[in-house]
């Protein structure tokens, strides 16, 4: 069975939904999303929460799910693994059967074995650590993989870029370990040299300790792995600290915070990035994304649309438990969505095509539009 929709055709059905959650009342049906909504992640989470709602608002104005509305239940896990782990009890306690997670791949993997334990379906927005491959029949995302960026990345430099010699600057936690390992063992295989490798803590604003050590060695580039709240202020530093190498990052720098931080130092920083994606589903989403906020989807806010009407699909194929979610879940196939076009494979993760992009004038943009580093 092929899932196949778009965002119009989703609303003009009628959605039914009993959902695991026998003792919802008629007052409305309830998901549930924990994100980072306070903290060095919040940027993140706050544009998760702005996708979320407007595809709960579209639902809710085409008459909701059988006539009721749909609610999210939102809790803010703070970028703390405790919290969040807190957080999907607090849900599953009410019969929640599925949850929208962000970002963060240290809280993902902090949530999954109490998914597992409630039976609770998890789609994640961006947790990227290789390690949430496969890891649990309940968790999807719809963001590629650390195993695909980090290789990206390491083909990218040493081809693309032509650069030899290569220090590491990582966030010590899942993420950060993620893309170091994936990018240092790539990079090393294609015929590059890691010759430094320093990491920082998840609330560090101070590097000078370890641009020292960077700047002994002899290097073409810096890959700079972390939030914008810490690899802003890192990408600062090294230009202060007289570090001319190009940096190369991460999806995350695509953050207007990363700009502000970094300021000067931002500028022809280069990161792989999903292609841009195209469609009526697309152009959809934006329109009436600007109408509702203002301004242009920032980072992430496709996805947790995307994330929403995938629930909510779902649910309209007369899901009923977090197993029967998970089922409809597992065969998405080609769905057109808001971020670009989501299949499941067998370990719940998406193959979305990627592209180097490069931070020009305080600007995201294309580093050369036919650029494709994976060949």
């Amino acid at each position: 069975m092929r899932m196949r929709t778009t965002v119009v055709g989703l609303l003009a059905m009628s959605l039914l939904w009993i959902g695991g959650c026998s003792k919802q009342d008629s007052e409305g049906i309830r998901i549930g999303a924990i994100l980072s909504l306070t903290g060095d992640a919040a940027e993140y989470g706050i544009n998760d929460k702005r996708g979320i709602d407007l595809a709960v608002e579209q639902v809710n104005a085409a008459g909701g799910i059988k006539g009721r509305k749909l609610e999210v239940i939102y809790e803010d896990c703070q970028m703390d693994a405790k919290l969040a782990v807190a957080a999907i009890n607090k849900l599953g306690m009410q019969n929640i059967a599925a949850v929208i997670d962000d970002a963060v791949s240290t809280i993902a993997l902090a949530m999954v074995p109490v998914a597992n334990t409630n039976k609770q379906v998890i789609i994640s927005t961006g947790a990227s650590n290789p390690s949430l491959s496969g890891i649990s029949p309940y968790f999807f995302r719809i963001w590629n993989s650390d195993a695909e960026e980090g290789v990206f990345a390491a083909r990218a430099a040493f081809r693309d870029f032509g650069v030899k010699n290569a220090a590491i600057l990582y966030i010590n936690n899942d993420y950060g370990l993620g893309l170091y390992k994936v990018f240092s063992g790539e990079f090393s295989k294609v015929g590059g040299n890691i010759v430094v490798i320093e990491s920082f803590e998840k609330d560090a604003k101070e590097f000078r300790g370890q641009i020292t050590k960077i700047k002994k060695k002899a290097l073409d580039v810096v890959y700079l792995v972390g939030y914008a709240a810490q690899t802003g202020i890192a990408a600062k530093q090294l230009r202060e600290q007289g570090v001319t190498a190009r940096i190369i990052g991460t999806v995350a720098m695509e953050d207007p915070q990363f700009v502000k931080l970094a300021g000067a130092a931002s500028e022809a920083v280069v990161y792989p990035f999903p292609e841009p994606p195209s469609g009526e589903v697309v152009e959809s989403f934006k329109q009436a994304y600007k109408k509702k906020y203002g301004k242009e989807p920032g980072l992430l806010s496709d996805c947790g649309y995307d994330a929403a009407n995938l629930l909510i699909l779902a649910l309209q194929q007369n899901a009923l438990t977090g197993d029967e979610i998970r089922s409809k879940l597992s065969i998405v196939k080609d769905y057109k969505g808001a971020s670009g076009v989501i299949s499941f494979d067998e370990k719940g993760d998406v193959h979305k095509p990627m592209i180097v992009k490069v931070i020009k004038d305080g600007k995201f943009v294309s580093f050369r539009g036919d650029q494709r580093a994976n060949r």
